[in-house]
């Protein structure tokens, strides 16, 4: 009884991940593909290193977060992108949302 139980939670398990699978590879666009790739192979400092330089001057936060991701240390007024412990970038928003300034920093 128990064996049969536990076959079925598999299965079902099974069935619930290939869903999953296919919904995921279903949204995400070729563009999204390639980019997940480009990251892992140049890891996220040399990543982040090479996308920092697109953003610009008036960009929005939505503009930087496609461009960089997610923030590791996000406030209103400045987003920061740890490249490891002693060194990264803040990016800098105006009263509207928009970037003022990008600059880099080393401790």
């Amino acid at each position: 009884m128990v064996d049969t139980l536990a076959f079925i939670l598999v299965v079902i398990n099974t069935a619930l991940l290939v869903i999953v699978f296919f919904r995921l590879q279903s949204s995400a666009s070729k563009q999204d593909i390639i980019n997940v790739m480009h990251l892992v192979r140049l890891g996220r400092a040399k990543a982040l290193v090479e996308s920092v330089e697109k953003v610009k001057k008036g960009n929005t936060k939505y503009d930087v977060e496609e461009l960089l991701g997610e923030a590791d240390s996000p406030t209103d007024g400045e987003w920061i992108y740890y490249l490891d412990e002693h060194s990264g970038y803040v990016i800098a928003f105006d009263n509207a949302s928009r970037v003022e300034t990008v600059s880099a920093w080393r401790s």
